[in-house]
């Protein structure tokens, strides 16, 4: 079992890298309906990240540490654009935005479309591939 305070030191470790991979950044994304299928729009739209939220846990069976983020999206609503989180330009774009600052790509993926948010995008991320631990 990991001490808090470790873990509040990996979340901040793992807040530092986000933000500089994905914070005030601008993405990419058609919008989709949760299933993988194509959004309401026949264009790509842009938003922007303008806040990133993350908690990061451990699973006291298995020991393995990953985190939770809701990235906010200006300008996004589900209710217009479709939810994201399915969307293939965003997923490339948060990937190109992560492999910039050297940063595995695979260290995320998306929630569950239950978990999705009316104006965020919620993701899981794998903590140790985020840290680059061996």
């Amino acid at each position: 079992m990991i001490p808090k305070d470790t873990l509040r030191e990996l979340q901040d470790d793992c807040v530092i890298l986000l933000n500089r991979a994905w914070l005030g950044k601008t993405v990419s994304a058609f919008g989709a309906d949760g299933h993988g299928d194509y959004g309401q729009s026949p264009f790509a739209k842009y938003f922007t990240i303008d806040d990133i939220t993350l908690l990061i846990s451990e699973n006291k069976i298995t020991g393995e540490i990953t985190g939770t983020a809701l990235l906010n999206l200006t300008g996004f609503d589900s209710s217009i654009d479709g939810h994201c989180a399915t969307d293939k330009n965003l997923t490339i774009s948060l990937n190109k935005l992560l492999a910039d600052q050297h940063i595995d790509p695979t260290c995320w993926k998306y929630e569950s479309y239950e978990f999705q948010g009316m104006d965020f995008v919620v993701v899981s991320i794998d903590v140790s591939r985020l840290l680059d631990w061996p």
